[in-house]
């Protein structure tokens, strides 16, 4: 099983909504009905909508305004080894839980895996795996290295990393 971490500080291309990030824990409701991901860290800054979006979520709240320390919390809070770190501002695509319930299955443990947004210039089309990253599944172990990158982009540079045949939508 995974934990899930929800990475949803304000991003300086703009400000993330309350209903992005209720979005966001929506597309992780298929993933914990099928046994995949068994827990949910939300990391973001105090702030009254976030707490209110965890408490309602039913999960953690990693609450801290610098966001290296939140995720930091977050990766203490995990109650699994396995984890996946999506930014908020990203949904799973349905096609997704069936190939993480592969990987936990069949894959190798060490591994760590990649999730791109779904292709949406010409560029990101032919080359699909050259677009932004939504999300990363590591270990604790390997992220505890890293803490101190806090966007999946930066985080899938410096983790060895394969990438997922599904992809995230932007919310």
């Amino acid at each position: 099983m995974l934990s899930a971490i929800l990475l949803a500080h304000r991003r300086p291309s703009g400000s993330l909504k309350g209903e992005t990030v209720a979005r966001c824990f929506s597309s992780l409701i298929d993933g914990c009905v099928n046994g995949v991901i068994a827990d949910a860290i939300l990391v973001g800054p105090p702030d009254h909508f976030l707490a209110k979006i965890a408490d309602e979520a039913g999960c953690a709240f990693a609450e801290n305004l610098d966001p290296v320390a939140g995720l930091r919390e977050a990766v203490e809070q995990a109650r699994y080894e396995r984890l996946l770190i999506l930014s908020a501002e990203f949904g799973l695509e349905r096609g997704l839980i069936d190939e993480l319930r592969d990987l936990l299955s069949f894959g190798d443990p060490a591994d760590s895996y990649i999730l791109h947004v779904e292709p949406d210039t010409l560029f990101t089309r032919l080359f699909p795996n050259l677009a932004t990253t939504a999300g990363l599944i590591t270990t604790t172990k390997l992220i505890k290295k890293y803490t101190h990158i806090t966007q999946p982009n930066d985080l899938a540079k410096k983790l060895k990393r394969k990438s997922l045949t599904s992809r995230a939508r932007r919310l």
